[in-house]
């Protein structure tokens, strides 16, 4: 009885993982030019995340849906990848539920503890980026000034990192 609840509960797992894992943003493969590969109805979203400053660390990419209410809020995420930095430009492929509004976002975790780092005063200690050029050192954008429409697959967007 126990060993049937066991490999139930593995089956389970292993279908919950896989389900994760074929909606997770994978990283571009440097030899295309950070071009997402092109195949099936997946809609894919080639990003480009310039101006970072150093190969130190990683750059998290996150993609948030088209509920304005859900911009930079904690646990909202419909998912983000996390790429190695490297000076200068850093490529991203990003795998989409649907052509629809998004926003996107990207910071470079110099530190490596897996967050945004802000300063006492609350202000980006860690270089940033916001969809459609919109970050600020002074104020949170926007969703509406952050969204961008993404019609089908094969799209491609630049981030420009700025720094404190």
């Amino acid at each position: 009885m126990v060993a049937k609840k066991l490999t139930r509960w593995v089956d389970i797992s292993a279908v919950l993982v896989l389900a994760a894992l074929s909606a997770a943003p994978v990283a571009a493969n440097p030899a295309t030019g950070g071009r997402c590969p092109a195949g099936g109805d997946a809609i894919t979203l080639s990003v480009d995340v310039e101006g970072v400053r150093s190969a130190k660390g990683t750059v998290t990419i996150s993609i948030y849906g088209d509920r304005p209410e859900d911009f930079l809020a904690k646990g909202k995420k419909l998912g983000k990848v996390r790429l190695p930095a490297e000076s200068g430009t850093v490529h991203g492929c990003l795998s989409l539920p649907h052509p629809g509004v998004y926003a996107f976002t990207a910071y470079h975790d110099e530190n490596e503890d897996r967050r945004f780092s802000r300063n006492f005063l609350g202000l980006p200690s860690e270089g940033f980026a916001v969809s459609n050029g919109n970050a600020s050192l002074l104020g949170i954008p926007s969703f509406r000034e952050s969204a961008v429409t993404i019609n089908g697959s094969n799209a491609r967007i630049t981030l420009m990192m700025q720094y404190p």
